[in-house]
């Protein structure tokens, strides 16, 4: 992957984090909203190298049985909370929410785009519960000072 991909796929993944964390406190105007509970953990799951098509047959084939109805399957999934697909790029991002590493990758195993592009998965730790920790540490800096 290329240098400028990754740099528009860690933008993307970062819009898509803050956008979830903070929508439901900007439409109800709630603190505790932007941080989710349930103990389920939030993944930013990315995949990128999409396939190319050598001729208008192949692309038919692809797009009708492996894109199409991988998009419509990530569109309407509830585990599913923010995502797309970086404009102009052969690639997808989404945030998804799970109650464990295997949940997540069965199901980006389930995905019929999964064999064509290479997958990256990152558990996201929430806004509030880094600063819980960082407070924590800056509560023992200064015990120490």
């Amino acid at each position: 992957m290329q240098l400028r991909q990754k740099l528009a796929f860690i933008a993307l993944g970062i819009s898509l984090v803050l956008a979830w964390q903070f929508l439901p406190q900007l439409v109800t105007g709630d603190a505790q909203a932007a941080h989710h509970e349930g103990g389920k953990m939030q993944y930013l799951v990315m995949g990128s190298g999409g396939p190319g098509f050598a001729s208008p047959e192949q692309a038919v084939q692809l797009l009708e049985g492996v894109i199409i109805p991988s998009l419509e399957q990530l569109a309407k999934d509830e585990k599913i909370l923010a995502g797309g697909l970086p404009v102009g790029d052969r690639a997808v991002a989404f945030i998804m929410e799970a109650a464990s590493n295997d949940e997540v990758d069965q199901f980006v195993r389930a995905i019929p785009l999964w064999p064509a592009l290479n997958w990256e998965v990152t558990p996201l730790q929430s806004f509030a519960g880094r600063a819980a920790t960082e407070s924590a540490v800056v509560q023992h800096l200064k015990q120490g000072m």
